[in-house]
Parts: structure tokens; C-alpha cells; sequence
């Protein structure tokens, strides 16, 4: 089961692609995937492997893409890192943070892992900004976390290096770092930029998210199809048995509709802004969909590989885990469930023409 987008990329392109990415991950991954242990730790390897084969900074701007090809690139990447359970803050580096750093008109990084985060900015005794922001994914291997706030009824965004943040370590559900950051910085580092801004940071990751969790799905959903054909009970393998047929279909059919809500959404911001009526509405489906298509899929993955996909020695957990994980970060499905509502609501439109509506 493939986690290639459909769209403009050329299916050749796209296909190797694809393989490119899995390769390399799985190369580098192999023996990592082996190790009974609660998460994947960052692989400076595998990070700079794939900077070196120029699959994590693809120039994603605020200009629309002629083709698409970019978007969809982008997406092939972050999906198959996803399915072969990359750790490390792709997303960040390569959705958000370069973006953030274009948008604030700050020198862009040229190499190393960058996360970004919503902060909390207000002004410190002696002329410096204070910065706070909990909940940064990787920021103790990142090279800079790109924070965005307010401060003083302005959208700001400032880059704070590692000599400059003091980092508290914490983890999410999946054992993956989510630290507390802070730093006192100057004026002169906090960089003014458009309000619309914030609503774009939160649809970049939605849609990250959305297609992160579609890579580690596809994968959990491969590996139960492995398993029961391969697993004997009773004499023959579990796919002879209809309740096991019923939970992988279940899964399997999860899968298929979030697939393609991410799909639609890639090429809609392909094709236009983040911040057009089309492109809201389907980054808010695919981040809806894939949300609650994880419930399902790790529910009916685990059922089917019954205690052993439990236990730190089978790698099922790297995909199931996450995955559960990225259902509530950069907003939970009921927050995009919400938003749906609202623009359908606020649109003056019928359902259909509104699901319908082409990017201007």
C-alpha cells in the first residue's frame, strides 16, 4: 500500500520519489526498528542522508506553485518518512519553519534539524523579550526553534539558538520529545510580521500532521495484512476468519478515505494559498479524517496482532503510537470538525457547492 499523493508530479517522478525516501529511511532505520525501546531516537545519519539527497527543504513559500510538483514532492517525502517511522522534526523543518524564517525576512538555515512552536512573548526587565513555549517538538536536537506570539498587539516571530534556550525535557504519548522552551532575547531579534501569519503556521501543521499520520497508518495497516497471513490458529491463517477479515477491512477502509482527504489537500495548496476557502476546508477534512481514522486503524491493528504488538519488542508501536499522538497536535479533530461547521455555515452556500468550489 503506497502513500503517494495523487496529482500534477509525474508518476514516474513521483514513484522514485517515493522509493528514494523509503530507502533511505529504511537503510538507515533497519537496525533501530530492532531495539526493544519505547520510541526511535534522533539519527543524525539519517537527518543528514536525507539533506544530502535534498528532501528536506523543497523552497516551500508563500508563492503558489506553477505545477504543484512542489506540494506534492513534499508530501511524498513526508509521508514515506512517516511510514518508515523517521523520527525527528521533518515536518517542522521542511512545512513551517523555513516559511516562518521567509516570512520574517531572517537568513534561512542552510543545514541541521529546525522546530517551530507558538510562544508566549512578553517584555523582560532590562530592555529583553522574554520567550515561553511548551510543547516543542525535538527541541532538544534542533539547531533553532522558530517561536511565533504576540507581543505588544504585534504578530511576531523570533529564531532562538541552542545558546540561547533553556530546554525541559518532556515527551508525548508516543515517547516523543515535546519540551518546554524559554530564553530572554533582545529587541532587535523579535522580527514583526502579517497577523495572518498564526492561521497559516496552524494550517501548515494540520496538514503536516495529516499526512504524517497517513504515512504511519499505511504502515500499521501493512503490517497487520502481514501478520495474518502469515499467523496460523486453528489450523489455518487468521485471514480464513471473518472477524479478522472485518477489522482489516475496517482499518484498511479508514485508511482509504483518509488518504484521500490528504490527497485533496495537497493539491489544493498546490494550486493556491493556505489561506483560500477551498484550501481551509481541505486541510480541515484531511486533519478531521486522519484523526479519526487513527482511532480506528490502531485499535483494529493491535486487536489483530492481539499481545505481541504490545510489547517493546515489535516494532508496530513506532507507527501505531504516533499516530495517536499527532491526532492533538496543531489542533484536535474536534477543533477541524468545528471549522468545517463554521465555513460551511459562514459560506451563504449550499453543501455542495461549497465542497465543490475551485481555488481562484
Amino acid at each position: 500500500m503506497t502513500t503517494e499523493p495523487v496529482g500534477r508530479l509525474d508518476a514516474d517522478d513521483a514513484r522514485s520519489l517515493r522509493d528514494l525516501t523509503s530507502n533511505i529511511c529504511d537503510d538507515v532505520l533497519a537496525e533501530a526498528l530492532t531495539v526493544p525501546a519505547p520510541a526511535l531516537p534522533f539519527v543524525p545519519a539519517l537527518w543528514d542522508a536525507l539533506e544530502d539527497a535534498g528532501l528536506l527543504r523543497m523552497g516551500l513559500s508563500d508563492e503558489p506553485d506553477a505545477d504543484g510538483g512542489g506540494w506534492e514532492a513534499a508530501a511524498i517525502v513526508l509521508a514515506e518518512a512517516a511510514r518508515s517511522g523517521a523520527p525527528g522534526p521533518l515536518m517542522e523543518t521542511s512545512f513551517i519553519s523555513e516559511w516562518l524564517l521567509n516570512r520574517a525576512r531572517v537568513r534561512p538555515v542552510d543545514r541541521g534539524p529546525l522546530t517551530t512552536a507558538r510562544a508566549a512573548f512578553s517584555n523582560a526587565p532590562g530592555g529583553g523579550v522574554h520567550v515561553n513555549a511548551a510543547r516543542v517538538p525535538w527541541a532538544r536536537i534542533s539547531q533553532h526553534t522558530v517561536v511565533l506570539g504576540s507581543l505588544d498587539g504585534h504578530t511576531v516571530v523570533a529564531v532562538l539558538d541552542p545558546s540561547e534556550k533553556y530546554v525541559v525535557e518532556h515527551a508525548n504519548a508516543a515517547f516523543q520529545p515535546r519540551e518546554t522552551v524559554t530564553a530572554v532575547i533582545t529587541v532587535a531579534d523579535v522580527h514583526e510580521v502579517d497577523a495572518s501569519t498564526t492561521d497559516e503556521w496552524l494550517l501548515r501543521g494540520a496538514l503536516g500532521r495529516a499526512i504524517q499520520t497517513r504515512g504511519a497508518l499505511a504502515r500499521a495497516v501493512e503490517m497487520s495484512i502481514d501478520h495474518v497471513r502469515q499467523r496460523r490458529q486453528f489450523g489455518r491463517t487468521l485471514t480464513a476468519f471473518q472477524a479478522v477479515q472485518q477489522l482489516l477491512a475496517a482499518a484498511a477502509s479508514e485508511l482509504a478515505v483518509a488518504t484521500s482527504a490528504v490527497d485533496v489537500a495537497v493539491s489544493q495548496i498546490a494550486s493556491g494559498d493556505f489561506t483560500s476557502r477551498p484550501a481551509v476546508l481541505a486541510i480541515s477534512a484531511a486533519k478531521s479524517q486522519t484523526s479519526r481514522a487513527a482511532t480506528t486503524v490502531v485499535r483494529n491493528c493491535h486487536q489483530l496482532h492481539g499481545a505481541i504488538g504490545m510489547t517493546l519488542d515489535h516494532p508496530l508501536r513506532h507507527f501505531t503510537m504516533p499516530a495517536l499522538a499527532w491526532r492533538n497536535e496543531f489542533g484536535n479533530q474536534n477543533l477541524w470538525d468545528d471549522r468545517i461547521g463554521r465555513l460551511a455555515a459562514d459560506s451563504g452556500r449550499s453543501a455542495w457547492d461549497l465542497l465543490t468550489e475551485k481555488t481562484r
